[in-house]
């Protein structure tokens, strides 16, 4: 054979180029040894002429020219494995097959964090954008651990985030809750385990409290309903303070239906037709449904705004900071406050009548009567007293029926529970209620004196035999038509200006009935609330405390007219106290508080609804009376402090939302009472600078926000001792005075109100 030919690795010889010499064999056109094939590395072996079957190896296959190891393939820069090995050809979604001989798997250039996102066409066929733990967010790809979306108790991910998790809305085994709240970035929703069992809602305190050294520091809440779910009929308010049963997970169920025998306006059920998939045993009834305005919910129209049926476990839909008709004072939330401060609160039972009558309510109710309603509320609270102290770690929730009482509670480091009454018809004394006499309302004023009420409204939202009711919701003025039976008679408010006329009620305290009420709650020394008396009906009450030389009075949920003078709007109505009346009540050594839901428009303040714009009332009031106490009104149809941060902050104002930029740090420490993490509820963890005042729980969140602004809270965390000191000044000279506290140097607010 010719040199050049015929011999390994050469050409084959002859016309054919087929001949090679002897132990050699042609290969792909070169002469190879022959047998030296089938191993790892090596050519297939031939059939024809026969080398050997099969063509290489056990464990090996065959491809472009050469045996391979079986299954070493398809990680990045190996081979692209063939179908007989795997399908896909490339082992993960990071990788795409890049043409050749052999075929090889590769990244693209893009895809990994901070790249941008793949073509899945052209760069990375049937992959995904991002690389496996990736998401696309902006155009480029992000780690998913830096997304707060997917796991449990986060946002459910958004469209572009989803190729992260195998484009679901959640991780595996989690399942995506209608609803979501805080700082959504997009999502509607929020992701929780539905097979997980509710526990209790945690204090979440990280280190124990420190030791005492002013046992009567804290601050009073005189505003809070806590059984307000008994009331206006039993179907309006969803959720209750406690189950002794079925704890959490029953008192705090979702509200799309109950198995309560609630009825319609017209007397007939609104069935439930089929639960929602995810609250399979949802119940008989409809409660609130999907919270469709008046049809389901009463006072949806009026701004509760819940975003779906949830509370347990995941809190999607409630409570919010904008609860109107949903649970907020859910008893471990409470305790929570307790540990965060609060030593006093003035539990009020509610009633009324217009509510229960246009809502669902329990059958067989009397909307009519309502000190049915009052009775319930006083007498489950202190079954709940009695509950709570069998209960491990209970007994710091204590009824006081004296202001003596009080100051033992406090001392003891329990929370001091006074009754209040806050009723529509107080007795069921309407205008010119015929069995209203002196002799009867005598009565039942020691009636509910003997069941412990010790604080009381003389008026709420409606005229009365009592007295005339003060003007601030309009709605108000058409249902004190069907209570009343008759319109407000308005005149313009002497000595307070608006834009246009600013109208207060011409009824005053009547003659008759609110006079003998007014002087038998203050011959028994009991706490009068002056907040829902016309401006008329205080300047009568005032009149009576002179010539009684002096009795001290409460402002239950204060909000305060000069507050809301500005030369761009003037907001202001009847509940509001004017500084005159502010001084009268520091002359009578009163307690007044402040609201914890303001009503500022964005021209009067820099945050509206906010921690920002309760300063300024907070910042006001303290100025006036130097010590002021919290009126949160807590299941009372009432908003509160929304955040400053978040979809919602500032009430949605977008340059006052960008305008925020120092976030509530946690954990939060409260002087004298400890150091809080987030406060977590079932699967939903709240953060209070997205979420606000969601529920009574979030005090020590609320009290550490107003501080991370520079806002003394000092002024406040002497009201538990003024409260009990003012209570002794209605009971004087039974008991003798208190340790008056040392004045606190008031910070101006870091938020004036403008003046014109």
């Amino acid at each position: 054979m010719a040199a050049n030919c015929g011999g390994v690795g050469q050409a084959g010889c002859g016309v054919f180029k087929s001949d090679c010499a002897s132990g050699l064999i042609l290969y792909q056109g070169k002469c190879e040894v022959k047998g030296a094939c089938g191993a790892d590395g090596q050519r297939p072996c031939l059939a024809v002429p026969l080398e050997r079957v099969p063509s290489c190896n056990a464990g090996l296959v065959e491809l472009a020219g050469k045996c391979l190891k079986r299954g070493v393939c398809g990680d990045e820069n190996q081979r692209a494995c063939l179908v007989i090995e795997r399908v896909p050809s490339c082992n993960n979604k990071n990788l795409a097959e890049r043409p050749g001989n052999p075929a090889m798997c590769i990244h693209p250039a893009c895809g990994r964090a901070n790249e941008r996102p793949c073509n899945i066409v052209t760069e990375r066929p049937f992959g995904t954008s991002c690389d496996v733990g990736m998401a696309e967010v902006g155009g480029r790809c992000v780690d998913r651990a830096s997304l707060d979306c997917g796991r449990m108790g986060q946002r459910a991910c958004t469209l572009v985030e989803r190729a992260a998790i195998g484009n679901r809305p959640c991780d595996p085994g989690l399942d995506e809750a209608p609803g979501c709240n805080g700082e959504c970035r997009g999502s509607s929703g929020m992701c929780f385990n539905k097979n997980l069992p509710m526990t209790e809602p945690d204090i979440n305190m990280r280190t124990p409290a420190p030791a005492v050294t002013d046992p009567m520091r804290g601050f009073a809440d005189l505003h809070v309903h806590m059984f307000a779910n008994l009331a206006f009929g039993g179907g309006t308010l969803a959720g209750a303070a406690y189950d002794p049963v079925g704890g959490a997970a029953k008192a705090l169920r979702a509200d799309f239906g109950t198995d309560l025998d609630l009825v319609l306006p017209a007397g007939n059920q609104q069935r439930v037709g089929i639960c929602p998939p995810l609250v399979p045993n949802c119940g008989a009834n409809v409660m609130h449904g999907d919270h469709i305005p008046i049809i389901d919910d009463f006072l949806g129209v009026n701004g509760d705004a819940s975003k779906s049926y949830f509370g347990a476990p995941i809190f999607t839909g409630w409570p919010t900071w904008h609860s109107k008709t949903h649970q907020q004072v859910y008893y471990k939330w409470l305790e929570r406050a307790w540990r965060g401060g609060m030593r006093v609160m003035v539990m009020l039972a509610v009633a009324n009548e217009f509510a229960c009558t246009f809502s669902k309510h329990l059958r067989g109710t009397q909307c009519t009567d309502s000190m049915a309603s009052v009775d319930k509320q006083l007498d489950a609270a202190i079954a709940f007293e009695t509950w709570l102290n069998t209960q491990p770690g209970g007994g710091w929730f204590k009824i006081v029926r004296t202001p003596d009482e009080a100051e033992q509670a406090i001392r003891a480091g329990k929370l001091a529970v006074v009754l209040g009454i806050e009723a529509d018809t107080l007795f069921g004394c309407k205008p010119n209620a015929q069995h209203c006499t002196p002799a009867y309302i005598t009565s039942q004023v020691d009636k509910y004196y003997g069941k412990g009420v010790r604080y009381m409204f003389p008026i709420h939202d409606f005229d009365t035999a009592m007295g005339g009711s003060a003007l601030f919701i309009n709605l108000l003025g058409v249902a004190n038509v069907k209570i009343a039976g008759a319109p407000f008679i308005s005149a313009p408010c002497p000595g307070i200006s608006d834009l246009g006329t600013l109208n207060c009620n011409v009824k005053g305290l009547s003659p008759g009935a609110g006079n003998v009420l007014i002087n038998k709650l203050m011959d028994l020394g009991m706490m009068i609330d002056i907040d829902h008396m016309s401006s008329k009906m205080i300047d009568d009450t005032f009149a009576i405390a002179d010539k009684r030389g002096g009795y001290p009075f409460f402002v239950g949920h204060g909000l305060f007219n000069e507050v809301y003078d500005t030369s761009k709007v003037k907001n202001r109505h009847e509940r509001m106290r004017t500084a005159a009346q502010l001084a009268q009540l520091k002359k009578f050594g009163s307690l007044v508080s402040v609201m914890t839901e303001d009503e500022l428009e964005p021209a009067q303040t820099r945050c509206k609804n906010s921690s920002v714009s309760f300063a300024q009332n907070y910042n006001y009031a303290v100025g006036k009376m130097g010590v002021v106490a919290f009126g949160s009104d807590f299941n009372g149809m009432a908003g509160h402090v929304g955040p400053r941060f978040g979809d919602e902050a500032c009430g949605r104002e977008a340059s006052q939302k960008n305008s925020q930029t120092t976030r509530l740090a946690y954990p939060v420490t409260i002087p004298g009472f400890g150091m809080f993490d987030k406060q977590v509820s079932g699967q939903r963890t709240f953060d209070f600078n997205v979420d606000g005042f969601a529920h009574i729980g979030l005090y020590p969140d609320f009290l550490g926000d107003l501080m991370a602004q520079s806002v003394s809270i000092e002024p406040v965390m002497r009201s538990a001792a003024e409260f009990v000191a003012t209570w002794r000044r209605t009971t004087a000279p039974k008991s003798p005075p208190i340790n008056k506290p040392a004045p606190v140097k008031v910070l101006p607010s870091p938020l004036p109100t403008k003046k014109p």
